[in-house]
């Protein structure tokens, strides 16, 4: 069998003690499918008991310093103590509220990469980038970090999403070819950098995930699961495309 399915929750700044109980009361153990589950970091140690062979928890963010007089920050030791293994890093939504910059992007991967945190790089293109046809380059550009870093360790942790950052939470997502196509260019970055690196490599397609749409993009060569966004927040959709990954 090869590679698992891996399929995120990440509820954003959404949910509450509601959201938390239908999450514990969920059914997400699919043999073929990883699962990670990112809520705001205030909910982990309430969701531990979720943890299961194939069910982590995670964060959204964390910050690029392990303690310090850095107020509103979360560090990695922090999501682990709370039993988060996994964390999102760059964000298309911090790149664009929070101002996120490349350096603060590398820096971010390499404390989560420090504490054994696994990582999920965000990658993605605005409208103008593909109107303009700088998508490919944009989103490359975005991976020029890892060839920065060069730490083997750090590749052998990551996981990588692709998010068209005009198909977050519009309801319009890329077609499966169309993200196929940006899977294969992202894989053959990294296979560039290592050669055993890129066919162990998970690439997540993100942006308007649903139930209904899921299955299109994981019968594709170089997808591999899937970021969910607003679909996680309604716990019987996020269990069916649990369902689905898991079955491909």
């Amino acid at each position: 069998m090869g590679k698992k399915s891996l399929v995120v929750a990440n509820w954003k700044c959404n949910g509450g003690i509601e959201l938390v109980q239908s999450y514990l009361k969920a059914f997400l153990e699919i043999d073929g499918a990883d699962v990670v589950v990112c809520p705001p970091v205030i909910f982990l140690t309430q969701l531990r008991a979720l943890i299961r062979k194939n069910v982590s928890l995670g964060a959204q963010d964390l910050s690029a310093f392990e303690a310090g007089p850095y107020t509103g920050n979360i560090s990695s030791e922090m999501i682990l103590e709370c039993g988060g293994t996994w964390t999102l890093i760059g964000h298309s939504e911090r790149r664009a509220l929070h101002l996120e910059s490349q350096e603060e992007v590398l820096q971010k991967l390499q404390a989560a990469n420090r504490a054994g945190l696994k990582t999920i790089l965000c990658v993605g293109e605005t409208l103008a980038d593909r109107k303009s046809g700088h998508a490919v380059e944009k989103v490359l550009g975005q991976l020029d970090i890892l060839r920065e870093a060069n730490d083997a360790a750090l590749l052998d942790n990551l996981s990588i999403a692709y998010e068209p950052i005009w198909a977050i939470g519009t309801g319009e997502t890329a077609s499966p070819s169309e993200a196929q196509s940006m899977h294969e260019r992202i894989r053959e970055k990294v296979s560039s950098l290592g050669e055993t690196l890129g066919g162990n490599l998970r690439i997540l397609y993100g942006g308007s995930v649903s139930a209904h749409n899921c299955g299109s993009f994981l019968k594709e060569g170089d997808i591999d699961g899937v970021l969910v966004g607003g679909s996680c927040l309604n716990v019987s959709e996020f269990e069916k495309i649990v369902r689905i990954c898991g079955s491909r």
